[in-house]
């Protein structure tokens, strides 16, 4: 498994989101209830939907089973009342899996075109012929690649403000 750099944040995300829970401590003492059939429904749709992650190497079901069967265990032995009170928490978990290669590689690439598409317009003073194929400045005797770290995905955040 690669460990993307984008992602180096999830490993806080589950310390606070267990300290959010435990801000709560006092408020899920008063929710106790009997335990619910259906968070054994959510778990066992969630060991399925692992199998079918593992089974068609799709990381993000994998990944999300494990956020569901928490939840169908959390339904089984303290109730639905507990759940809707740690529902942020719980949520907040999702920041620590990372989004589908298809969707990224979706934002990547037309960025990266757009990169390419103006490094093009700015070579325009210089007599040099540029040519651009997709996210490749084609020059006499050169290929440049602009490559997903020169996609300007990190500032995307900035660029939204």
């Amino acid at each position: 498994m690669v460990l993307r750099p984008d992602y180096g944040h999830a490993f806080l995300v589950p310390l606070l989101s267990a300290f959010l829970i435990y801000q709560r401590r006092g408020t899920l003492r008063a929710h106790q209830e009997a335990t619910v059939a259906v968070g054994m429904v959510i778990v066992l749709g969630s060991l399925g939907l692992l199998a079918l992650g593992s089974l068609g190497a799709e990381l993000t079901l994998a990944r999300l089973s494990i956020l569901g069967t928490i939840c169908g265990l959390i339904v089984y032995f303290t109730g639905l009342a507990i759940l809707r009170a740690i529902a942020f928490p719980m949520a907040f978990l999702l920041f620590a899996i990372p989004i589908p290669m298809v969707i990224y590689n979706e934002i990547v690439f037309p960025r990266s075109c757009g990169v390419a598409f103006r490094d093009q317009g700015s070579g325009d003073a210089e007599p040099v012929p540029i040519m651009r194929e997709g996210n490749v400045l084609v020059l006499p005797g050169l290929r440049l690649e602009v490559v997903e770290a020169c996609s300007g995905i990190r500032s995307l955040c900035r660029c939204l403000r």
